[in-house]
């Protein structure tokens, strides 16, 4: 049917939507992304509809009180197909349809999710895969259009700020949490994740970040000048596969 098809999407997500269980809306969320990619951009537009009874639908799923094994399965089958979604939006270059004008209201709500499930100790691997979306944002979201729209312009200026002044701060308070296990195989990959977020942080933000860190949040810890200088030169001078074994050895002893 190709195209012809996207006609048919609208209704079937609305049904599926009203209907549906937490355990189908984790099954269809995957073939959603199919569609995504099959058809981009054209189904940009039915999606620019779709999303905020999408997105409620998800938060609604996410949101469930848990009560037992069974409930703890599903919420993290859930988290696990939520945070894929977002990164199949990511990877297919739709990442528009989180700020445009139909869906700005819940662009708050899934940063806030992200960030949540990002600092969650319980879940190493939920943990690694939010941390793996922010990285994508970071990277996507720093690199405006060559002629951006004021709107646009506002909203890269507003998220770059976001990022050096609250995401850069996650990166080390994750690690430095008590329930935060080094020992764990799963929780040191969350730190080479973290670690990949803070080097694309610097090769987005370069010397703005570096002043943050050296200037204000590193001494807001009580990190001596030579620690943070050796961060510092390790952030700058290494590649990506050096940085993250560099990092992953600050907190696993």
């Amino acid at each position: 049917m190709g195209e012809n098809i996207l006609g048919k999407i609208p209704p079937l997500i609305g049904g599926l939507l009203r209907k549906s269980t937490t355990w189908e809306l984790i099954d269809f969320l995957p073939f959603l992304g199919q569609l995504i990619h099959k058809f981009k951009p054209t189904i940009q537009t039915f999606l620019d509809e779709l999303m905020l009874p999408l997105l409620s639908r998800i938060f609604e799923s996410l949101n469930k009180p848990v009560e037992g094994t069974d409930d703890v399965i599903e919420q993290t089958s859930m988290r696990k197909a939520y945070l894929s979604f977002i990164m199949t939006l990511f990877n297919n270059r739709m990442e528009s349809i989180f700020v445009s004008q139909a869906s700005r209201s819940k662009f708050d709500a899934v940063l806030e999710s992200i960030i949540h499930y990002a600092t969650d100790t319980s879940d190493a691997t939920v943990e690694k895969v939010a941390f793996g979306v922010l990285n994508k944002m970071v990277v996507v979201w720093s690199t405006p259009s060559s002629e951006p729209d004021p709107l646009e312009k506002e909203f890269h200026e507003a998220f770059g700020q976001f990022v050096i002044q609250h995401l850069s701060r996650v990166c080390f308070e994750v690690p430095s949490k008590t329930s935060f296990n080094s020992n764990d195989a799963q929780s040191r990959l969350v730190l080479a994740e973290i670690a990949g977020l803070q080097k694309s942080i610097f090769q987005m933000k370069g010397d703005l970040f570096v002043s943050y860190l050296q200037n204000s949040f590193f001494p807001s810890l009580g990190v001596s000048p030579e620690a943070a200088s050796e961060y510092v030169r390790a952030l700058q001078q290494l590649d990506l596969k050096q940085f993250k074994k560099f990092f992953v050895v600050c907190y696993y002893f």
